[in-house]
């Protein structure tokens, strides 16, 4: 039977008896880390949350060792300070760990508000740490794919279905909130933040840092997005029948690079020179597709590195790194 006719197009549907409200997977929350710089603070010198990142896994079509991806923001690399940012995640031996990494060792896309990091690179104090770590990986796998489709491919055995994806399909991210970001010599605590797409890919000006603006396709989504979620995974979510149960198919829609604001005149009292505005957040995210990420993994220099990693692992006979991969479907939440 010929791949076209296994790719089923699949109606979603909500589970019978079930509510429609979204239910995040556990696993979700254990795909993040957090971008920390480092900068004196009321006279003390420590590290600060800046942004989200997330972990996903790649492998060379007909390679089985899949390496381990750190994905962020591209702004959130270029704006810190210093000549290091630090990745924070938990462990499994209990509390966080924080890594750092040079700036310049990222590989930062031409073409969106992407970087990423490849594990296996970092020396002995990053794959240490990568060793004890309590994570969860988002296998390339498991990404919505790019225009003008703008598909979820979900593969069960050998059947695949695919799923359109439409406006107002939900959306949840798993992110940064500074307020609270950790407990108190415990682990890192993500929040989970919802919306809706609002429009699929279109050109629009995304700007990375000061003095660099860019035209490149974004989803546009009814999501609150504030400081800190830049670099923030968002899971596209539907419920369908897969096989003869129905289950929660969860796929990478792509990552949070911004908002939009709304400018605006506020009252005021007294006499003032000039024009004030003030600016309120409008609601409306920008989300870089999850293929931009594919695209920078692709370039020269990553995938150089990549197969330079691969050949490594084999030479050395070496265990492939392990990856503890996330599920794309769920029963229950």
């Amino acid at each position: 039977m010929s791949e076209r006719r296994l790719l089923v197009p699949c109606r979603r549907r909500v589970i019978p008896g079930e509510s429609e409200r979204m239910y995040v997977p556990g696993w979700s929350t254990k795909n993040v880390f957090f971008v920390m710089e480092r900068r004196r603070k009321g006279g003390a010198d420590g590290l600060h949350p800046i942004a989200t990142g997330f972990f996903i896994g790649y492998a060379e079509p007909g390679e089985a060792i899949r390496l381990c991806y750190f994905i962020t923001a591209q702004h959130a690399i270029q704006k810190s300070n210093g000549n290091e940012v630090y990745l924070r995640f938990n462990r499994r031996s209990g509390g966080y760990v924080d890594v750092p990494i040079d700036r310049n060792s990222w590989y930062m896309s031409n073409a969106s508000d992407v970087a990423a990091h490849m594990a296996h690179i970092g020396g002995d104090s990053l794959i240490s740490a990568m060793e004890d770590a309590d994570v969860k990986i988002v296998d390339c796998t498991r990404f919505v794919g790019g225009g003008p489709d703008y598909e979820f491919v979900l593969h069960e055995g050998k059947l695949r279905q695919r799923f359109q994806i439409q406006l107002g399909d939900e959306l949840f991210a798993m992110s940064l909130f500074t307020i609270s970001h950790a407990r108190d010599g415990g682990e890192i605590l993500p929040v989970a933040r919802f919306g809706k797409v609002s429009r699929l890919p279109e050109l629009i000006n995304t700007p990375r840092w000061e003095g660099d603006k860019l035209r490149s396709p974004a989803y546009l989504a009814e999501f609150l997005s504030w400081g800190g979620i830049s670099g923030a995974p968002v899971f596209w979510h539907t419920q369908a029948l897969v096989g003869n149960r129905y289950r929660t198919v969860t796929g990478l829609l792509g990552m949070v690079n911004g908002h939009f604001d709304i400018p605006r005149k506020p009252e005021v009292t007294g006499d003032v020179l000039g024009e004030i505005l003030v600016k309120s957040n409008a609601g409306i995210a920008y989300i870089t597709p999850a293929c931009a990420i594919i695209d920078l993994l692709h370039s020269e220099n990553a995938t150089e590195d990549r197969l330079k990693a691969v050949a490594e692992i084999k030479t050395h006979r070496e265990p492939p790194p392990t990856l503890d991969v996330s599920s794309a479907t769920d029963c229950k939440p």
